[in-house]
């Protein structure tokens, strides 16, 4: 970039850099500024690496409870969520129902939905306020990061190792009793879960979908260790 002219911050450096399992890369900067400067120098800042290449806005996730299923996800409804509840515009990036649409139970009426914010303060007034959806108020909730877990093999980690179609596992692990089955067929699905059975903790008495799991919990302890926003309502800001 100082090749082309451009003026770069005095002691703006990269520290790192991450692959993700689907290709994308992070870079890790060594201040908040850095990473502000680089965000609004993209368009000079992409040109080094190719034609293809884009860089992702930063999301901040937020889970509205009990959304009216009526309400459609389009760039006008999204925009009218923000003047409706006096959000900066442009602030909500995207939006998608928890559950897909064809999942929903005959007669359903509402569902949760995820608000992806463009800003942690745009975020914290719907977690501050709620949201009005189609002229009900729905609770809003941060969604905090959780360990995550294979849907094939039903192992659970503090760090990512493989998503289901990568899964290792040539059968499906039932999550309720541990045998090769979907969850959903299971003969334990309505049993009292004293006999269902968990592949990580290798154990009676929960399945591995329970968020109780001593495994599960163990994993959550850590992965808050690492990221202590997770244990705070909101998401914090530099002010």
């Amino acid at each position: 970039m100082k090749a082309a002219g451009i003026v770069v911050p005095e002691g703006l450096a990269f520290q790192g850099a991450k692959i993700l399992p689907r290709g994308d890369v992070v870079y890790i900067l060594n201040s908040p500024e850095a990473g502000k400067w680089i965000r609004e120098s993209r368009v000079e800042f992409l040109r080094n690496f190719g034609g293809q290449t884009k860089m992702a806005e930063a999301e901040i996730p937020v889970m509205l409870e009990n959304v009216p299923v009526a309400f459609c996800i389009t760039e006008q409804s999204m925009r009218g969520l923000e003047k409706k509840n006096t959000l900066p515009k442009g602030s909500v990036l995207s939006a998608k129902w928890i559950k897909p649409p064809a999942k929903r139970t005959e007669g359903q009426r509402s569902a949760h939905l995820v608000l992806n914010f463009s800003s942690p303060q745009s975020a914290n007034i719907a977690l501050r306020k709620g949201m009005f959806v189609l002229g009900h108020r729905s609770h809003a909730r941060k969604l905090v990061n959780e360990p995550p877990k294979c849907f094939k093999c039903q192992k659970v980690w503090v760090r990512l190792e493989h998503v289901a179609s990568k899964c290792p596992s040539a059968l499906m692990v039932c999550a309720l009793c541990g045998k090769a089955h979907h969850a959903n067929t299971c003969p334990l699905s309505k049993v009292d879960p004293v006999h269902h059975f968990c592949v990580n903790c290798k154990i009676y008495g929960h399945g591995a979908n329970d968020k109780m799991c001593g495994t599960y919990l163990r994993h959550l302890l850590e992965l808050n260790r690492r990221n202590p926003g997770n244990l705070f309502k909101y998401y914090v800001v530099d002010e």
